[in-house]
């Protein structure tokens, strides 16, 4: 009895100089070098919404005229959601949660854009099969190139610049749609700016 007893004495002792010597083993490394705190940073989400057109002009700091409603395959649909990128980039969707059927952005040129190439702020990464680039000329006799992208007999994008009526500003637009033939996505382009 004697000998188990002396032989768990060993044994909890070795135990007890194990655990010390890796615990200051650590701690002697953490004191003697400077501690490094990793603190971590979150980028702040660029999307901000509104309650109305008008709240996201005032806060991207310029006017995008677009149609109160759309009207696809014979159904009409509202604007419901109004929200600004960074505040330099306006957009306007129609329909409603899970229902929505369009899409309306405007943007100023950036730095290292140019006049007369549109920058895509669609947003819209599918590769389309129809790829069209159509001159079109609005009311007041300015006039732009715009490109449409789909598939098949429906386009579901539209790009261009336009130099603004009122501010002279340059503007890149997009819209993006369920799926339009060709003539009545030109015109919904031309009800925007």
């Amino acid at each position: 009895m004697k000998r188990h007893s002396f032989l768990a004495l060993i044994l909890c002792a070795l135990f007890v100089v194990v655990g010390t010597g890796c615990s200051s083993q650590n701690s002697g490394t953490q004191s003697g070098a400077a501690q490094k705190t990793t603190k971590s940073a979150q980028l702040a989400n660029p999307v901000k919404t509104y309650d109305s057109l008008a709240k996201a002009e005032k806060a991207a700091g310029f006017k995008f005229t677009v149609p109160e409603g759309v009207n696809l395959d014979g159904a009409d649909y509202a604007q419901y959601y109004w929200s600004t990128i960074n505040e330099d980039l306006i957009e306007v969707r129609y329909g409603g949660e899970g229902d929505e059927v369009c899409y309306m952005r405007k943007a100023g040129i950036g730095k290292g854009d140019k006049a007369g190439e549109v920058t895509d702020i669609s947003g819209d990464y599918n590769v389309y099969d129809k790829v069209k680039e159509v001159d079109i000329t609005l009311e007041d006799g300015r006039e732009a190139t715009v490109t449409l992208k789909g598939q098949k007999n429906k386009f579901y994008l539209a790009l261009w610049q336009l130099k603004g009526a009122k501010d002279n500003g340059i503007w890149n637009y997009a819209i993006g749609v369920q799926g339009m033939d060709e003539q009545d996505l030109l015109e919904l382009v031309k009800m925007v700016e």
